[in-house]
């Protein structure tokens, strides 16, 4: 017991010599002055990210495609096998989707993460089921609303690789399957 107050003591002591009074010599107190702060453009891969969303929106499947690189790979954790190259990544992805949610709103949740040529972010996508899903899958006429995060990387001005991770239980439940 004793060897803790001690310790404890010693522990303390250093910390009363921060309690000393200095006093500061008394002059006019300075004007703020205006600083400038020049702010950075957003990175490459975070514009090229913004402007796929923003054909994800208009609703302009080959537009969106237009993102991707000839060989890249897509991955949707919820389908299965990746897709691989621009137009299948289209033609079974982006237009799936477009035909399936027509009025669908994919938009970026929070700031992304950019290091290099890469790229994540959380999302929200939503929108009203009113089209068939491929392998003649029919609209359910219910309401989607998946939140999710995905990971991109970009390489000469085009999207390499994107890899979506959300909730596919959710899913189909708001789709009544």
């Amino acid at each position: 017991m004793f060897g803790r107050a001690v310790l404890l003591a010693l522990a303390l002591t250093p910390l009363t010599a921060c309690k000393q009074k200095v006093d500061l010599p008394a002059s006019a107190p300075a004007k703020p002055t205006a600083m400038t702060v020049a702010v950075p453009p957003p990175p490459a891969s975070r514009q090229i990210i913004t402007d796929y969303m923003a054909a994800w929106n208009a609703h302009d499947a080959q537009r969106a495609g237009s993102f991707f690189a000839d060989d890249a790979v897509y991955v949707d954790a919820t389908m299965g096998a990746p897709k691989t190259g621009r137009e299948e990544i289209t033609d079974t992805v982006i237009k799936v989707y477009m035909n399936a949610v027509p009025d669908s709103q994919w938009e970026m949740r929070g700031e992304p993460v950019v290091e290099g040529d890469r790229i994540t972010f959380e999302w929200g996508f939503s929108g009203k089921n009113t089209g068939s899903w491929a392998f003649g899958v029919a609209a359910t006429n219910q309401k989607l609303n998946l939140q999710g995060v995905s990971f991109m990387r970009i390489k000469g001005g085009k999207i390499i690789y994107e890899g979506n991770y959300y909730d596919g239980l959710t899913m189909n439940k708001e789709m009544g399957w």
